[in-house]
């Protein structure tokens, strides 16, 4: 939660404002006088903490960590709430990570679904995954978050005829 509200604060301050210029065009940024390579080099220092950070978080909650935690399955999982996401919004990794986290729930989320389909899909859980990266990457480029943003704003009294 800390660090999604510093996260959507920063989009407000100027190095947000640069991360969002360079997202859009990095010669335009160059153009406006945006620190390219400054730009760059402490967008990757900021996400390399924020990483650290969540490993530390992880390691108190479990109490240990080892190798053998992090496997292909895990990374998947990830990858999958981070393309179903998307870019350019808070809101869509935040509702994708709910979203695949909740398919891992599904025998107690389902009443009545039989323990055998729910082991069963469960079991087919990376493959799926796999083709919800696949399907995204080639249909929603943008995530959901670029498809909530296709939707734009809710017309006004104005722009009613």
């Amino acid at each position: 939660g800390l660090a999604l509200l510093a996260a959507r604060n920063l989009t407000a301050l100027q190095p947000g404002r640069a991360m969002r210029a360079l997202h859009g065009s990095e010669p335009g940024a160059l153009a406006s006088g945006v620190d390219v390579v400054g730009v760059k080099v402490r967008t990757f220092v900021l996400s390399a903490l924020l990483a650290g950070l969540a490993g530390a978080l992880y390691a108190s909650v479990v109490g240990f960590v080892s190798p053998s935690l992090f496997t292909l399955a895990a990374s998947v999982t990830l990858l999958a709430m981070a393309v179903l996401g998307g870019t350019g919004s808070l809101a869509g990794p935040l509702l994708a990570a709910v979203l695949l986290t909740l398919v891992q729930y599904l025998d107690a989320l389902v009443p009545g679904l039989p323990r055998e389909a729910a082991r069963t899909l469960q079991s087919y859980q990376e493959d799926v995954y796999g083709l919800v990266i696949v399907l995204v990457v080639i249909f929603a480029p943008r995530g959901l978050a670029g498809l909530w943003q296709r939707r734009g704003p809710a017309p006004g009294p104005e722009a009613r005829p």
